[in-house]
């Protein structure tokens, strides 16, 4: 079967990897039909690291959906021919945060595309039960994938108590920006939101995808100032960002992190304290995946808005190439 591995940075090539084995057990096999594009997977084509470097070839890629081709002789959530989303981590079930329901922080985690695991970017995928979820008929294979993206915007919201927020302001009108900002216009509605950008281009993508943006602030022109704003969630790990946006919290607000970066973040203490900010960084998910496709049956979220370019397994090189682009691409999905 086909694989895209990544070879050295800026460098994707497919080749012929073995077929994965029978499934067994609680083991579903999966038949991938989509992998959408996530910034990881940028940064690792771009720099081969995100926080760690990673040892290459590697396939990368873990936003993930496809068709159940079979199962083990102990799986009951799922049969042969059902489309799926795979959520892309493996915990163990049996550390401290494991039997905390908090496997996100799973001391033995395996998750795709990272730490040498392999990722999604292969014709098929052997993967257990408890992380395949089956998709109802109302949802796509596109929307699928996007459970994983959408579970990062969701699970950093649910830390939040949302009932003592009036204003939030959204750094960055990237894939998770986007969907951050469609999740708080939804579910919360009394919150008065914005999103920034130093990009114009990608409000432009973003109404032209079919995104209704109330307020259009572009971060970092002069004279322009950002709104203030009780919550604010950055989704780019840019200190310059985050830092101007910080400025902008009103006193006793809450500045939450989604957006990776291994660069410091320049606010002071005394900043921190005579703001009585609470600043919260937020990993992963948890018990997401069964919630939000619960939620897009009901609210029809049309995430699948967010896919701005299409490429088969073959063009891959391609297909990283234009996802590297922010200007001009928002969400990128390779299928099959």
């Amino acid at each position: 079967m086909k694989a895209a591995l990544l070879t050295a940075p800026g460098q994707m090539i497919v080749r012929q990897i073995e077929e994965p084995g029978r499934a067994t057990g609680d083991q579903v096999l999966v038949q991938i039909r989509r992998v959408t594009l996530c910034g990881s997977d940028i940064h690792y084509f771009l720099h081969g690291a995100v926080s760690t470097q990673v040892e290459l070839p590697i396939i990368i890629g873990h936003e993930a959906s496809g068709i159940v081709l079979a199962t083990g002789e102990r799986v009951t959530s799922v049969k042969p021919g059902d489309c799926v989303a795979i959520e892309p981590g493996r915990w163990c079930g049996s550390c401290s945060y494991c039997r905390q329901s908090r496997y996100q922080y799973c001391e033995n985690m395996r998750f795709m595309a990272s730490k040498g695991y392999p990722g999604a970017l292969q014709d098929q995928v052997l993967w257990p039960e408890y992380a395949v979820w089956k998709l109802p008929d109302t949802m796509s294979l596109d929307e699928g994938a996007l459970l994983e993206p959408l579970s990062v915007a969701f699970a950093a919201m649910e830390q939040t108590d949302m009932s003592k927020v009036s204003s939030a302001l959204v750094i960055g009108a990237g894939s998770i920006g986007l969907l951050t900002y469609e999740l708080l216009r939804r579910l919360y509605p009394h919150i008065v939101c914005s999103v920034s950008d130093k990009l114009k281009e990608r409000f432009e993508l973003a109404e032209r995808q079919g995104f209704e943006l109330d307020r259009r602030i572009l971060s970092g022109r002069e004279g322009e100032r950002l709104p203030e704003a009780d919550l604010v969630i950055d989704t780019t790990g840019h200190p310059a960002a985050i830092s101007e946006a910080f400025h902008a919290m009103r006193k006793g607000g809450e500045l939450l992190l989604i957006g990776l970066s291994n660069q410091p973040l320049d606010l002071r203490v005394l900043e921190l304290v005579y703001k009585g900010a609470t600043v919260r960084g937020a990993y992963r998910y948890a018990h997401t995946y069964p919630k939000l496709i619960e939620l897009a049956a009901r609210e029809r979220m049309r995430s699948s808005r967010l896919i701005t370019q299409r490429f088969r397994l073959d063009d891959v090189q391609e297909a990283f190439q234009c996802a590297a682009q922010p200007q001009k691409s928002l969400k990128v999905v390779i299928e099959w």
